[in-house]
């Protein structure tokens, strides 16, 4: 049985103690994948070297193998005393929190960011081989998102459901930090996700409209530079309508009346 103070910190200030940087937060995820010591996820040998940046390279099969590999923290640029951070912030408030207080707690740049990273723990939160809830299930104070799609946070209910199926489960404890103890393991074993993957609709990046090209098209910019120009602007108007004029074979006084029509543009 994982007890406070041995196998995770009991109070938000041993949290702190504990993981005062990057380099203390890896030796813990290091413990939490390989309790029994290193194994390569490719050949299965136990020894190995250490590299930099906390990788190893298996002696046998001289593979490179991250401690974060394969794992929601992969390729992350947030420091992991933030996510650890956020991990407690997550388990040992009653209603959890939301991205816009985590963002406010721990000073992130961005919402999307906080948002991304409370997603990727509400994904992990589900138990492999776990029994589904069956009969009649209440929900007490609680809130699962909307229907909209297109939105973060809409239409996902699923991962907001996981998430309170573990603080149910968890209800007992009797000390908060085992909750961080139990996330912190499913963190390990669930599969890396992109921002992309994480949004229900992700909108389609935006593509500049290519502006028409001939002489139509030209046409068109001087009628629409004249028709918004100030009254009595020589400079601009006079210029414009014999350009105008010009091109449709017309006198500069029809220009002015609006005897023509956009069928009359070549």
């Amino acid at each position: 049985m994982p007890r406070a103070g041995q196998h995770y910190p009991g109070t938000y200030a041993a949290m702190r103690a504990w993981f005062p940087d990057d380099a203390a937060c890896l030796d813990y995820l290091d413990w939490l994948r390989w309790p029994a010591g290193f194994r390569c996820p490719s050949c299965g040998c136990t020894t190995c070297w250490e590299l930099s940046r906390g990788e190893r390279r298996c002696t046998d099969c001289r593979r490179r193998v991250s401690r974060t590999a394969g794992t929601i923290f992969q390729d992350t640029r947030t420091p992991l005393t933030v996510w650890f951070a956020a991990a407690w912030y997550l388990t040992t408030q009653k209603n959890g929190i939301s991205a816009l207080g985590l963002k406010r707690v721990l000073g992130l740049g961005s919402y999307q960011t906080a948002w991304a990273m409370l997603h990727r723990y509400r994904t992990a939160m589900v138990r492999p081989g776990r029994e589904r809830l069956n009969g009649n299930v209440e929900a007490d104070e609680s809130f699962f998102g909307g229907v909209k799609p297109g939105k973060r946070g809409e239409g996902q209910p699923a991962a907001y459901l996981n998430e309170f199926c573990l603080r149910f489960n968890r209800r007992h404890s009797r000390a908060r930090g085992l909750l961080f103890y139990r996330l912190m393991q499913l963190a390990l074993g669930a599969p890396p996700l992109t921002y992309r993957q994480l949004v229900v609709n992700p909108q389609p990046k935006r593509h500049r409209p290519i502006a028409p090209q001939g002489a139509r098209s030209k046409i068109s910019r001087m009628l629409y530079l004249l028709m918004n120009a100030r009254t009595g602007d020589s400079l601009l108007v006079e210029p414009l309508s014999a350009s105008i004029a010009a091109a449709l074979r017309v006198d500069v006084a029809t220009v002015f009346r609006g005897g023509f029509s956009s069928s009359a543009l070549p």
